[in-house]
């Protein structure tokens, strides 16, 4: 496994990548299925099937984009999230609405 962050000069936000070898008989379905099964339903996580996340799509936004693709034997996966938000303060938030009882995403928009 490759993780690989982004450094630019970024005003706020992370981009990252991360490259891993699949097992023998691993197809981009397969994938599809496990980051579906793993994502849906979560309101603040974005799936890409199609595509790669960009940080314009999530500053100030309490959001993480994932996007992924299978070349070959590789899994390459993307995320951008915006540090300042989901990162620190609105990964704060949402825990404390996790633990009270609250929607998840209340107070975030």
């Amino acid at each position: 496994m490759i993780f690989t962050p982004h450094l630019a000069h970024f005003p706020r936000g992370i981009l990252e990548t991360i490259t891993c070898r699949l097992k023998s008989g691993v197809a981009a379905q397969d994938m599809a299925l496990s980051y579906h099964a793993a994502y849906d339903g979560k309101p603040l996580v974005r799936l890409y099937d199609q595509g790669m996340p960009a940080l314009k799509a999530v500053i100030r936004l309490p959001f993480c984009d994932i996007g992924f693709a299978v070349q070959g034997k590789h899994l390459i996966a993307t995320a951008a999230e915006d540090n300042l938000l989901k990162g620190v303060a609105a990964q704060a938030v949402q825990c404390l609405n996790i633990h009270f009882g609250f929607p998840e995403t209340q107070s975030l928009f």
